[in-house]
């Protein structure tokens, strides 16, 4: 293990702060930025004053209203930058009568942070800012640049943060990006699926019920007929180089492992499929419907191109010969990795594998997430983060202790590695 007494430096003062790093987590929980609709505000602002207290230089800039983009910055310009980038939205919680705690309580217990959001992902947030703080408060030299992007639409596709400051110049001279994304502690994610979302719109021409099978156009029916196909898709599996293939057997296994689902490593190498609403009519009326819409979510792993899963759905809709039916793409977006070979990849396995002493391996998720962004514009990403998998934007969310203190160490490691510092 190289730099191991910088790192050995590095992670006694994690130790040292652990309250203050937990109690990070828990004013983050307790400050809900639920998307949607995105109210980002509270947590905003008491991130702003935690970088205030502790001297953490850093840009807070709008590219749409309630939509707030905090970039922080410590280091210098004379080597690599290194960027981690998270996010302060998370999703509703749902039927509270599910959860065992409020919500948005932040509580710390002797083995867990709980709240939503605990996972995904304001303890990773929260990991970054402390790293920050402990680099300014200890005046930690680093040879190089760690900069901070923490965005708040990440939860409904990021397109108006992570997106836009890529594209609008602020990840210019970035050399690798980390997202203390949910992973749990075994597995370095490096890659991420694509997606295919669309509207579907049927039309019809109404007529009265006791007839509509014999005249009339009723735009349910012709929706029924087409979300009754639309998992044909599911059967369109990717294609791997021969250096991508034991990533993929790892993500599989580490899929299968963690979700304890039968079959459900398919969700790696394969289109995956989501109706997520179907709206419709007046149900008062006893007339045939119409309209009505219905959005489907196409899942595209790494090995497929996301125009040949939109394709193939044109092409299966077409084929039901349909009269009024229009598609509308929310979004289209291809899926994206990272070499397993690359040294932000290998630098936080082998961190990672000694913090743990167990085995981290490289794998693609199972989902999407705003690294894509950041690969989109050929810069090394992978994923590492606390969580507790099954309760991501499920119920009684939460993160382990230990999982969130060796995180925090691992990216230490990383900066060490990655950048250089001096203490």
């Amino acid at each position: 293990m190289k730099n191991l007494t910088l790192k050995q430096t590095w992670w006694k003062m994690i130790d040292e702060t652990k309250d203050e790093l937990l109690d990070l987590c828990s004013q983050l929980l307790q400050r809900p930025s639920i998307n949607p609709p995105i109210n980002a505000d509270e947590i905003t602002n008491y991130i702003v004053n935690y970088l205030k207290e502790n001297e953490i230089p850093y840009e807070l800039v709008y590219n749409k209203p309630n939509m707030p983009i905090i970039i922080a910055t410590v280091g210098n310009s004379e080597g690599k930058t290194l960027c981690i980038n998270g996010h302060t939205d998370i999703v509703p919680p749902g039927d509270l009568s599910k959860w065992e705690f409020d919500p948005h309580c932040g509580t710390i217990t002797e083995t867990q942070v709980r709240g939503r959001g605990a996972s995904d992902m304001l303890c990773g947030v929260a990991l970054a800012l402390h790293i920050a703080k402990l680099i300014v408060k200890n005046k930690i030299k680093i040879k190089g640049k760690l900069v901070l992007h923490l965005v708040s639409d990440e939860e409904s596709g990021g397109q108006y943060c992570s997106k836009w400051l890529v594209e609008n110049g602020y990840a210019k001279g970035i050399d690798a990006v980390m997202l203390p994304e949910p992973t749990s502690y075994n597995n370095v994610e490096s890659g991420s699926k694509g997606s295919v979302t669309a509207i579907i719109k049927c039309y019809g021409t109404q007529a009265h019920g006791s007839v509509c099978s014999f005249v009339g156009d009723n735009a349910i029916a012709k929706m029924i007929r087409i979300l009754s196909r639309v998992e044909e898709l599911r059967t369109m599996q990717a294609i791997y180089e021969e250096h991508q293939l034991p990533v993929v057997a790892n993500s599989k296994k580490i899929a299968e492992t963690i979700l304890k689902v039968k079959g459900v490593g398919e969700a790696i190498d394969h289109v995956t499929c989501n109706v997520s609403y179907i709206k419709t009519g007046n149900s008062e009326q006893s007339a045939s419907s119409e309209y009505c819409e219905a959005r489907v979510g196409y899942g595209v792993p790494v090995g497929i191109r996301a125009n040949d899963v939109k394709e193939s759905f044109e092409q299966l809709i077409k084929a039901m010969n349909l009269s009024n039916v229009e598609i509308e793409y929310v979004r289209i977006a291809e899926p994206t990795y990272t070499p397993a070979k690359e040294e932000i990849v290998q630098t936080a396995l082998e961190n990672a594998n000694y913090i743990w002493n167990k085995e981290v391996i490289p794998v693609y998720q199972w989902a999407t997430s705003d690294g894509k962004y950041y690969r989109y514009a050929g810069i090394p990403t992978i994923q590492y983060g606390p969580a507790n998998i099954d309760g991501v934007h499920g119920y009684n969310e939460c993160a382990d202790i230990q999982d969130i203190l060796n995180c925090a160490k691992t990216y230490c490691a990383v900066i060490t590695d990655f950048l250089g510092v001096e203490f």
